[in-house]
């Protein structure tokens, strides 16, 4: 998984593009309410665990007279006022992890409201070989981690737009044969795990989009990429939408 250890309050800190960031939050909160913030029963312990670290280790001022009492209050204003999606993740009984609750405004081809309730082993599915390669060891490091201290690891793929906001729903990546590599964009999605208390888990996804001319200017990272690409095995290209586009990325990349 790549794992790094780091603050999980410095992923949640104000970035200098904040202030457009939480503009287009709150339009697509607006816009999508029931499809950006989702809940599938978010258990009282752990929405005050979220509580308590917003306020402690994100400085945020919550509303105590209302909203934020209530899982979907809360879910609303975290969602406003955190530049990065999150998702809430608990154990069942038999140590299973789940998908609670979360606010994903920026999602990259995927449906927050197809997840809930999902253990990851069903989240992960489509993933080619996940399951296989470390599907039980998932479970047992979400189990371990402590309580605000944070993992960092970074997830990449190429999209034909830099649109942030790429639920199914809107099709809006269109990558194909057709398209020149010139025009796409390295989609970099920064995530960050943290251990709330009582078992809890925090997820959160920090989204960069990348000209992949910026990629082509910088010969290391044009060769790490055209490397990446040219190793890459069928079944990862296909889930990653990049078959078609294949031939022309390692061309240009070259």
């Amino acid at each position: 998984m790549r794992m790094r250890p780091g603050r999980p309050a410095s992923f949640f800190a104000r970035s200098p593009e904040g202030a457009a960031i939480l503009a287009e939050r709150a339009r697509w909160v607006d816009t999508n309410p029931a499809r950006d913030l989702a809940s599938a029963g978010l258990p009282e312990p752990l929405a005050h665990s979220l509580r308590r670290f917003a306020e402690a280790e994100t400085q945020l001022s919550l509303d105590a007279t209302g909203q934020s009492e209530d899982a979907a209050g809360l879910l609303e204003q975290l969602g406003r006022q955190w530049e990065p999606d999150f998702l809430l993740l608990s154990p069942t009984d038999n140590g299973a992890f789940v998908l609670r609750a979360g606010c994903v405004c920026f999602p990259s081809g995927w449906a927050l409201e197809e997840k809930l309730g999902r253990p990851l082993e069903e989240i992960h599915g489509v993933v080619p070989g996940l399951n296989a390669a470390i599907g039980a060891k998932i479970h047992q490091f979400l189990a371990r981690l402590k309580p605000d201290a944070g993992w960092f690891r970074s997830n990449w793929g190429l999209s034909s737009l830099p649109e942030n906001n790429q639920h199914p729903a809107r099709a809006v990546n269109q990558l194909s044969a057709a398209t020149p590599p010139e025009s796409v964009w390295l989609r970099v999605e920064h995530q960050v795990l943290t251990g709330l208390a009582g078992g809890g888990v925090l997820f959160g996804i920090r989204l960069e989009n990348v000209p992949l001319t910026e990629i082509h200017s910088d010969d290391s990272l044009s060769r790490g990429l055209h490397r990446a690409l040219a190793t890459m095995p069928g079944e990862m290209a296909r889930y990653k939408n990049l078959s078609a586009i294949m031939p022309a990325l390692l061309d240009y990349l070259a």
